[in-house]
């Protein structure tokens, strides 16, 4: 497919995008970044469109997988920095509080392994362990 003229190119881009738009906002479950991913993939297929025509579809829905993914991985990343650096301000602040075992159930739903033992005092680590139970405050068990 050569370059595209921008009549061809504009009927392509309205005929896609609804279908483009909805499968990334499937994907990220934002409905502002699926806009601007979906705008980077027709973005991509102005820039660098696909030889076989034909294939235009199948073209499109790998480029806006793989943009979602790599969104997902920064977004991942963003949260992992921030996270880190909220230990270090905390670790900054002071101490933390006494530790208290973690629930089995609230261990298995943070990292997801099935671990029945807290990370905390088996000295496992986990997305927990490094996460969460630095700031983590639980409330004194009643009864």
């Amino acid at each position: 497919m050569e370059i595209p003229e921008s009549d061809k190119f504009r009927t392509v881009f309205y005929e896609h995008y609804p279908v483009v738009r909805r499968k990334l906002a499937a994907l990220v479950r934002d409905e502002a970044a699926a806009d601007d991913l979906a705008q980077d993939v027709f973005l991509r297929l102005y820039r660098n469109p696909p030889d076989d025509p034909n294939a235009l579809g199948a073209w499109l829905h790998r480029v806006l997988t793989r943009i979602g993914y790599d969104y997902l991985t920064q977004k991942a990343r963003e949260r992992r920095l921030q996270n880190k650096q909220e230990l270090l301000v905390s670790a900054e602040a002071g101490p933390l509080p006494a530790k208290r075992p973690c629930s089995a159930s609230w261990t298995r739903r943070m990292c997801g392994l099935g671990w029945t033992a807290c990370p905390r005092e088996t000295g496992k680590r986990c997305c927990c362990a490094t996460r969460a139970t630095a700031t983590l405050k639980l409330p004194a068990k009643s009864g």
